[in-house]
């Protein structure tokens, strides 16, 4: 499979990042897509992939930090976000990426 698009999250560094990915001529058009929230769903498909174990499972979610950057879960969501988006762009009233969660 060869990718036919960049995602990324239109966030702080969207522009820098968009300028970067032109720099490198790699001839894939760019999506911005919001970011709204995306952290906060991040943690939570954390914990769900990796529930705290022992005396962790007493605390609320909302209380702990996961032990390692969400970061990549973040991407997961922005992904999914473009993803759902192309699945229903041929539905009528949709014309932007920028729709963030329902």
């Amino acid at each position: 499979h060869q990718p036919e698009a960049i995602v990324v999250g239109e966030g702080t560094a969207a522009e820098t990042v968009d300028d970067l990915v032109a720099s490198l001529q790699l001839g894939l058009p760019t999506h911005a897509v919001d970011e709204t929230n995306s952290t906060r769903e991040a943690r939570e498909r954390y914990w769900r992939e990796h529930p705290p174990q022992g005396f962790w499972r007493l605390i609320p979610l909302s209380l702990q930090t996961p032990p390692e950057p969400v970061d990549a879960y973040a991407a997961w969501v922005i992904g999914d976000r473009y993803l759902r988006h192309a699945a229903r762009k041929s539905a009528p009233g949709v014309d932007s990426v920028n729709d963030g969660p329902r």
